[in-house]
């Protein structure tokens, strides 16, 4: 799955949206990864459809 041209959606955190989502059905695809300049996650949602969260380190 490649997620170039998903929905992302700016959080205050990650990890806990993350978990949130994963206890509301969504899958994780991508851990979240802290990069030059935010934390990323990637996550499908039941339909499989891939969507993006990110968020200050």
């Amino acid at each position: 799955m490649n997620p170039t041209g998903s929905a992302s959606q700016k959080v205050a955190d990650v990890s806990a949206t993350v978990r949130a989502l994963e206890d509301a059905g969504a899958t994780v695809i991508s851990s979240p990864t802290p990069g030059p300049h935010e934390f990323r996650a990637v996550l499908a949602d039941p339909c499989g459809d891939a969507f993006i969260v990110y968020g200050p380190p």
